[in-house]
């Protein structure tokens, strides 16, 4: 498993619907729909901020899963937790990977994304 990144912080913009192309949506929704423990997908304006670091205006992929997550634990195993699932993504599509990130969400974040970000995919009721 790789390393963890170094930190940052991130400030979640207003995202207007129109920030990300119809193919990446595309291409998005279909990962998301073939990934059952996916419940939703969110791209999201941020302003991100490392240690010494000028801000750099960003945007992210996050998705909310099926199955509550509590944010319970270090990064580490979170990242452990989650990383076949970043992982599957990252091979399925390098280019979005590098554009955008993968992001889960901890419960706790979804609200600011559905406040601020762009829903591109909400799993249908079974």
């Amino acid at each position: 498993m790789p390393p963890l990144p170094p930190p940052f912080r991130e400030h979640l913009q207003p995202t207007d619907s129109d920030v990300v192309d119809a193919a990446t949506v595309d291409a998005v929704r279909a990962f998301c729909e073939e990934s059952p423990e996916i419940e939703a997908a969110y791209i999201c304006a941020a302003r991100r901020t490392r240690e010494g670091s000028e801000p750099q205006d960003v945007l992210r992929l996050s998705v909310k899963l099926v199955t509550p997550v509590d944010g319970s634990g270090s990064p580490e195993e979170r990242f452990k937790e989650r990383f076949p699932l970043i992982e599957r993504f990252a091979h399925a599509h390098p280019d979005l990977m590098r554009e955008l990130g993968f992001g889960v969400l901890a419960d706790a974040g979804v609200p600011a994304f559905e406040r601020h970000g762009v829903v591109i995919y909400r799993r249908a009721d079974g």
